[in-house]
């Protein structure tokens, strides 16, 4: 119902003084909510999270301020998280066999929320409500349901290489995971199985970490030893070892919205590029300690761009427009001023 002022006639017949137009409080209230809901979005700040090897998780805005390497402390052997922005939450490996679990920020943290066999690299798949984990030692992959139910050490057995950095595309239904000693990258299909321990070899060094880029159907894996990121394509074609050069890289995330890749490196700094490996910055973050794993959060309702001001003046002038229209169909008064000017 329009919220107009009851003391107004509406009647055709009314005198209305024409030199004044009366704005329906729904429509004021309409303009300054969607200007406000605009402006917040542009606002919206994603942020980066890491694990800085064995001891603590950090967090920090995406363009790099507000730097805290000291989000969630109190760990051990620490050396993978991962996001889940449907429940806000953040995973992150606690010890060597728990994997602890916060809200995004960091309060209602439990170090032990969750206790496996074995845990080194972790990944999540929110669309079915999974946690995946490699076990470095006992060359396997587990899984477990979101909430922390349903562990299964046993996922995938058979891994070789001694299993790292792990991530998945829930698009094509696979998993990818780093072989650390093996200098290979391996696949397996996101239910276990169709193990692929040979998927891309020949790497040497030690791939450490891997991330899944849907929008351009690559992986890309990092690789300490080699100081190099490599990329290829989905199906393992394509394969570029030395795509770029970071010294001693280790950690990636990659944002979609955005279209950034992160990385992070054991000296303390975390890079940013784009996608394709351009506007490369290693010292976007410094300080962070040694970053073995990543993790980037960015709000869906973020925008990657600042509208100019001759956006900003179109958008206002469609609101009144619109305002102007509203008036024009509810108010007789209004429009039989409008037609005989």
């Amino acid at each position: 119902m329009n919220n107009f002022n009851k003391t107004t006639n509406f009647s055709p017949t009314a005198q209305q003084p024409k030199s004044h137009l009366i704005f329906p409080t729904n429509s004021v209230q309409i303009l300054f909510v969607i200007l406000f809901s605009f402006m917040c979005c542009m606002e919206a700040q994603a942020q980066i999270y890491w694990v800085t090897f064995g001891s603590s998780v950090g967090k920090a805005d995406i363009d790099g301020t507000n730097v805290n390497t000291s989000f969630i402390t109190g760990l051990s052997s620490a050396a993978g998280v991962v996001i889940d922005p449907v429940n806000s939450k953040i995973y992150y490996q606690s010890t060597g066999t728990t994997i602890g679990r916060a809200d995004l920020d960091g309060s209602n943290a439990n170090n032990s929320f969750m206790t496996v066999a074995e845990v080194s690299g972790l990944a999540i798949d929110v669309v079915n409500g999974h946690i995946f984990w490699t076990s470095f030692y006992a060359n396997k992959i587990g899984r477990a349901n979101l909430d922390g139910t349903g562990i299964n050490n046993d996922f995938v057995t058979g891994v070789t290489g001694d299993p790292g950095g792990i991530d998945v595309d829930v698009v094509n239904g696979k998993i990818y995971f780093a072989q650390y000693n093996g200098g290979a990258i391996g696949m397996v299909d996101l239910d276990g199985s169709n193990l692929n321990n040979s998927f891309i070899t020949g790497l040497g060094g030690q791939p450490t970490d891997i991330v899944v880029d849907n929008i351009n159907s690559k992986i890309l894996y990092s690789n300490r030893f080699n100081n190099t990121i490599g990329r290829a394509n989905l199906d393992g074609t394509n394969n570029i070892a030395s795509f770029m050069t970071v010294t001693a890289v280790q950690a990636l995330a990659i944002d979609a919205t955005y279209g950034k890749l992160y990385y992070g490196d054991g000296s303390g700094n975390i890079g940013q590029a784009n996608l394709d490996g351009t506007a490369a910055n290693n010292t976007l973050v410094t300080g962070a300690g040694n970053v073995w794993n990543m993790a980037v959060l960015a709000p869906p309702s973020a925008s990657p761009e600042v509208p100019t001001l001759s956006e900003w003046g179109l958008l206002i002038l469609a609101l009144l427009l619109m305002t102007l229209g509203t008036l024009y169909l509810v108010q007789p008064s209004v429009r039989e001023s409008l037609e005989q000017e």
